[in-house]
């Protein structure tokens, strides 16, 4: 086609065109003739006429209906794949745990001076621990330490505390001081008062359980609603120090407990 109208556009093209009347020419010669005199009058562009010139034609295709579809859901895929993948890895480090119902241990008061409780139930908290009970299967295996969130509430005073239990192997003294810590996930330590306890014997275990009644200010508590607890430090008038290390499960069960209390009177959530 490009060579068929350069040629119409050369100036002595023209004359070289035999005549449309003539009777030796054929009738489909004809045709061709006046179409080529019809584009000498409307010569084309001179682009047309380049050896590298090239008229792309672009035909227009149909596509069905299902391929239009198959398409779209590609497109589509493409975009939810990477945020399938982050939320795989997501789930990876921080697993979904069912959590159990809010639950409370007591909620009572007493009748010589109306003093309102609440506790919560009792979380195991760390691993495992040999005790000093012997069956015949062996040890009993007995948690690191055992929690608990109690609410106390008098007239117009209201105090949190949280009650943490440790079972040791030797006798131990504690004093009133900022005895337990808390690392929390987000890398802040916050300390907490705690009053002296000399023990009780317990027979389960056959070792001295200690009770660290640890108080709560409001503003740590509602630190302890939304962080996650790392891990539990216990200072002994001795020097002797314990370290918990609670696992993921854990860290959240204590928190969930700490906002399963403030709701029962009315600490959490925040109101405006």
């Amino acid at each position: 086609m490009r060579s068929l109208l350069c040629f119409t556009t050369n100036p002595f093209s023209f004359f070289a065109l035999p005549q449309v009347g003539s009777s030796l020419v054929p009738l489909w010669q004809r045709r061709k003739i006046l179409r080529l005199h019809t584009l000498q009058e409307n010569p084309p562009p001179a682009e047309a006429c380049l050896p590298s010139a090239r008229r792309q034609v672009k035909k227009k295709r149909r596509i069905s209906p299902k391929a239009a579809y198959m398409k779209s859901a590609h497109a589509i895929l493409l975009l939810i794949l990477p945020l399938l993948v982050f939320a795989q890895a997501d789930a990876a480090q921080n697993p979904i745990i069912e959590l159990p119902p809010c639950s409370i241990a007591s909620d009572s008061i007493d009748p010589f001076d109306s003093l309102r409780t609440v506790m919560s139930d009792q979380i195991a908290l760390g691993f495992q621990m040999i005790s000093q009970y012997e069956t015949t299967a062996g040890p009993r295996l007995i948690a690191e330490a055992q929690a608990a969130v109690i609410h106390t509430e008098l007239d117009s005073l209201s105090v949190l505390f949280l009650q943490l239990e440790l079972p040791e192997y030797s006798p131990q003294r504690t004093a009133n001081d900022y005895n337990v810590k808390f690392k929390m996930a987000s890398d802040t330590i916050i300390g907490f008062y705690t009053v002296s306890d000399r023990g009780h014997f317990s027979r389960q275990t056959n070792m001295r359980h200690y009770q660290h009644l640890a108080l709560v200010p409001t503003d740590l508590y509602y630190m302890l609603t939304y962080d996650l607890v790392d891990l539990i430090r216990v200072d002994y008038k001795s020097g002797q120090q314990r370290t918990i290390k609670l696992n993921s499960e854990q860290q959240i069960l204590l928190r969930e407990y700490f906002r399963c209390v403030g709701e029962r009177v009315g600490y959490y959530p925040v109101s405006p």
